[in-house]
């Protein structure tokens, strides 16, 4: 479905093209559906048509002369997949996250995290600047880059919203940085897209920390993925298990930050 659309502008547009909108509380209690519908198929489920001799129906496999991604979006049509239908169903996800194939999670963050984009408040603002009043200083209340991008735009040399996908080539060792690059985003360009991407990303944050950093007691592995602050954190909040007075010092670069002593162990301090 565009993301350069509002949602209502998003439905007409799929009535008129006679595409049934599957959005909200349609997909209550099918999240395995709802994931089935939105994400990529794998290798397992295309090796396994083929294996068939494609002998399903046309809508549950590619048709003839069409590629893997024309099938994908073809199965995706109508589908919201900016971000989880209801709340009940990113719950459900969320519980089940740390027990899902890696590949499949990216797959569906990568749904979340838009490529460079335009909104329809995108349009509206040059509305306003060129045809009502005529005159560009009507933007200077806007972020500086944002403006510039939207400048670029009526060139097509850019869109208005830079990417936030690449933050996925921070996981699963960064987490906590991919999370820290998305509320920035979140927070620089507040106001300025649809309420649906923003909750999209928020969704993106989520299963980022419920996948990568909330399972940290459970998964050993996952300490070599925490940065120098998260570590100096986790430590200085467990003085009891390693008989250490911890105490933080001022944030820092390099992650040395954390100063050990043992009580029980004097010290050689000039009086």
């Amino acid at each position: 479905m565009g993301a350069g659309l509002s949602l209502d502008s998003q439905i007409d547009e799929l009535i008129k093209s006679k595409v049934e909108p599957r959005i909200g509380i349609a997909w209550e209690g099918r999240l395995e559906d709802w994931l089935s519908a939105v994400l990529p198929p794998g290798a397992y489920e295309r090796y396994e048509w083929i294996h068939r001799g494609g002998m399903e129906e046309p809508e549950d496999g590619p048709g003839e002369d069409e590629t893997v991604l024309e099938w994908t979006e073809r199965r995706r049509a109508g589908v919201q997949s900016w971000s989880f239908p209801t709340d009940a169903l990113r719950t459900e996800y969320l519980e089940t996250v740390a027990q899902r194939d890696e590949v499949d999670v990216l797959s569906l963050l990568r749904l979340f995290l838009f490529e460079e984009s335009c909104f329809g408040s995108d349009t509206e603002h040059l509305h306003q600047a060129i045809h009502l009043h005529k005159d560009l200083s009507v933007l200077d209340s806007l972020p500086m880059e944002y403006r510039n991008r939207l400048m670029m735009w009526i060139s097509g040399s850019a869109k208005p919203h830079p990417s936030i996908r690449w933050v996925l080539d921070l996981l699963p060792h960064s987490p906590q940085q991919a999370i820290d690059a998305i509320t920035g985003y979140l927070n620089a360009y507040r106001g300025l897209r649809p309420n649906d991407r923003s909750i999209g990303l928020l969704d993106a944050v989520a299963v980022i920390r419920a996948r990568w950093i909330d399972d940290l007691t459970n998964r050993a592995e996952a300490l070599f993925r925490l940065g120098p602050r998260d570590m100096e954190e986790l430590v200085a909040a467990r003085p009891g298990r390693t008989c250490l007075s911890t105490p933080l010092d001022h944030r820092t670069t390099g992650g040395q930050g954390v100063v050990g002593s043992n009580p029980a162990v004097p010290t050689n301090k000039k009086p």
